[in-house]
């Protein structure tokens, strides 16, 4: 190996401008400047065919995702990975930070209950029939319509529970047990102006955009099968 090529290598490949600063290097004719290490690291590969075409059409048509970890050390909560979420319509970004990798499937979940939630605008019906302080009947669905208030949200969510407490009462009285589930039942919500619709058989502008079909609520408030009892949001049951 000639003088020249090994201090080009010693000197971690520099050109030539900085070779002939070197005393002892003056002649650098049988310099051979098609050095392979050089060549390779001045390579490039050819880049992606880029496009302004976007795959989705609407936002959450097509999410990308990524777990990134394990970190070491943690983050000062104790995460030790990150999910990322990127909606490809609006180039949204999301992140997650997670203690256990296996909390990726829960996540995933919630990110799309959440933010279906946002952009279609229906809420959802939480109800949980207790019988002697035991719980028998849960259930927790979005509901099929858009509603326009905080208020047809909850009374549409009422109607939908209203059958299955009748349904337990009744049963109760055919089987002789009565007394564990006496009438009126209590029906239990955290609106005070969904309660004020049921027991109000005018139309205001609170009722005015709720279907006609969920008003069946008022006729067993009248006939003294249900009644309601205002409870606080602090007391249910997140789902």
């Amino acid at each position: 190996m000639r003088d020249a090529d090994l201090w080009h290598r010693r000197l971690g490949h520099v050109n030539m401008t900085y070779l002939r600063k070197i005393p002892f290097l003056r002649d650098l004719s049988h310099f051979d400047s098609n050095c392979s290490t050089c060549i390779m690291a001045k390579s490039v590969r050819a880049g992606f065919h880029r496009t302004n075409d976007k795959r989705a059409h609407t936002i959450l048509a097509l999410t990308h995702s990524d777990v990134m970890g394990k970190f070491d050390p943690p983050s000062l909560g104790g995460a030790k990975y990150v999910l990322t979420f990127l909606d490809d319509y609006s180039r949204f970004a999301t992140a997650k930070f997670l203690k256990h990798k296996a909390e990726v499937p829960k996540y995933i979940r919630q990110y799309r209950s959440l933010n279906e939630n946002k952009f279609d605008r229906k809420s959802f019906s939480g109800l949980m029939v207790l019988l002697a302080k035991c719980a028998i009947i849960w259930s927790c669905r979005k509901q099929t319509s858009v509603c326009m208030s905080t208020v047809a949200a909850e009374y549409t969510a009422m109607s939908s529970a209203v059958p299955e407490v009748l349904w337990v009462t009744n049963l109760m009285t055919e089987m002789g047990f009565s007394h564990l589930a006496p009438k009126p039942a209590i029906l239990r919500v955290d609106n005070t102006g969904a309660i004020c619709v049921a027991q109000n058989q005018s139309t205001s502008k609170r009722s005015k955009s709720i279907d006609v079909k969920h008003h069946y609520l008022r006729d067993e408030y009248q006939q003294g099968n249900i009644t309601f009892e205002h409870t606080s949001s602090a007391n249910n049951l997140h789902c």
